[in-house]
């Protein structure tokens, strides 16, 4: 008797912090974003791709990220032109710290991602951006951000970049 007393109380101080957070649907909470990516050229190396991620709304205005994305760096240096490929796979945490009455928001993002399989650009990622959702529903972004690239591939050095996109978020 005193244990299932025990067990209902320890259920209930767990239930009143839910009691007074927005009413959201469990599939309502998840969130899907593809982005277009592009930066400025950094050791002769221009960086282009696509970005996508997976988000989960835990606790209001914080989104879980499962992250994944395909890069190519186009390097140009003298006469020689080539690509290295890179896919990585990352996760990291976005916090909503701007929303509009039409759904729209304002998010900061910290996400940290390693290479995965045979790829040319080994590396691993540490991005911090931010990103605008235009409305509520499916959604244009724009993003701005800076990512350090730890590079784990000889003859490419670390970067320090500054990159936009613009995408879609559902």
């Amino acid at each position: 008797m005193k244990k299932n007393i025990l067990a209902m109380a320890v259920l209930a101080t767990l239930a009143l912090p839910m009691h007074g957070q927005e009413s959201q649907t469990t599939l309502g909470k998840f969130s899907l974003e593809i982005n277009m990516t592009g930066s400025y050229a950094y050791h002769n190396i221009k960086e282009i791709g696509i970005k996508e991620n997976l988000g989960y709304e835990f606790v209001p205005n914080l989104q879980a990220l499962a992250h994944y994305e395909s890069t190519i760096g186009l390097y140009d240096d003298d006469n020689t032109k080539t690509h290295f490929s890179s896919n990585a796979l990352g996760g990291g945490l976005a916090y909503k710290f701007l929303k509009s009455t039409d759904g729209g928001s304002v998010d900061a993002r910290f996400i940290v991602a390693q290479t995965i399989g045979g790829c040319d650009w080994k590396k691993t990622v540490y991005d911090a951006g931010i990103q605008w959702k235009m409305r509520g529903g499916l959604s244009p972004t724009i993003s701005l951000g800076f990512r350090h690239e730890n590079s784990h591939t000889t003859g490419i050095p670390n970067m320090n970049i500054i990159y936009g996109s613009i995408g879609i978020r559902l």
